[in-house]
């Protein structure tokens, strides 16, 4: 029994080896569609450009920033940080809050943001063209293998009719109707 499950998968895995799967144009664009590291490069760099927009306008928004300081000392001491001497330092400790607005930059920022939107919009066109030269290779190399396919094809053909021609000649020559030379060009050609 397991003989025979064992000749049966060969079977099946000697008749799925002889004949390769059958891939479509469309099936071949759709995975390069997928796979194709140009495109999630351009994809990726387009999406970065959207948050350069934003950076662009950044400066139009309020800025709040902060900053805490503190000094101790040992009581009695005569020295302090930075070399200060004084006979009265004391531990003191400091706070600072800073916000600031932008009122006006003369257009500066607004030409920033446009400029931003435009190197998103050309990043955004980037990907659509590479989409385009990505389906244009794959149809060129979907054709490319078809023509070889075809050329195989042909060479087969051409091959088996020689082979043929050659049976005939030697059957005439076994009958005398054809000389040995017939045959023997026949055999150069196969």
């Amino acid at each position: 029994m397991r003989a025979r499950y064992a000749c049966l998968a060969s079977f099946v895995c000697a008749v799925s080896w002889a004949q390769p799967p059958v891939l479509t144009l469309a099936q071949a664009q759709q995975t390069a569609l997928q796979n194709q590291p140009r495109i999630a490069s351009a994809s990726l760099e387009a999406q970065a450009s959207g948050f350069a927009v934003q950076e662009a306008r950044a400066p139009l928004y309020p800025t709040l920033s902060g900053n805490v300081t503190g000094v101790g000392t040992e009581h009695g001491s005569v020295l302090s940080a930075g070399a200060v001497t004084t006979s009265s330092i004391y531990s003191r400790g400091a706070v600072g809050v800073v916000a600031s607005q932008l009122i006006t930059d003369f257009g500066r920022t607004g030409s920033l943001v446009s400029s931003a939107r435009l190197r998103s919009a050309a990043r955004n066109e980037n990907v659509v063209n590479t989409r385009a030269e990505v389906l244009i290779e794959v149809q060129e190399a979907y054709y490319q293998a078809l023509a070889a396919l075809a050329v195989q094809k042909v060479a087969q053909a051409t091959l088996d009719l020689r082979r043929l021609t050659l049976r005939q000649v030697s059957a005439l020559a076994a009958s005398a109707l054809r000389s040995k030379v017939d045959v023997k060009i026949g055999r150069a050609h196969v």
